[in-house]
């Protein structure tokens, strides 16, 4: 099971084992997402987005150049539909591929699970 903990950046650096870090994914079998909790309401949804899509797809990363830029996209894809503006450049930063990729792999459910993750930071 995917365990999310809030600590401090020190703690995610030294979890992560480089000298900075805001969150990092710990791969199975730990299976754990760590993430910095002096961040913003803001930065802290992109940092969990970003470990969410290396806790989804692990190694797979079809049509993107490494693991980071793919969870680099999913951060994209998850605020999608964001009233924001300056958040919504879903359509202008992924191409045609890397946007299938993830509208094939994580649809409605997924999306949900992810957002239902997401809640349970309080602020």
């Amino acid at each position: 099971m995917l365990q999310i903990f809030y600590v401090s950046a020190i703690v995610v650096a030294s979890i992560c084992h480089v000298p900075v870090a805001v969150g990092c994914y710990a791969y199975p079998p730990e299976n754990k997402i760590y993430i910095a909790d002096n961040l913003s309401k803001l930065d802290t949804e992109s940092v969990f987005y970003h470990e969410m899509g290396h806790a989804i797809y692990k190694n797979d990363f079809k049509g993107f150049k490494d693991r980071e830029k793919m969870a680099n996209g999913f951060v994209w894809f998850m605020k999608k539909d964001s009233k924001n503006p300056m958040e919504n450049l879903y359509q202008y930063i992924l191409n045609k591929e890397q946007k299938e990729f993830f509208e094939t792999t994580c649809k409605k459910e997924c999306i949900n699970y992810v957002k239902s993750l997401r809640k349970w930071k309080t602020y």
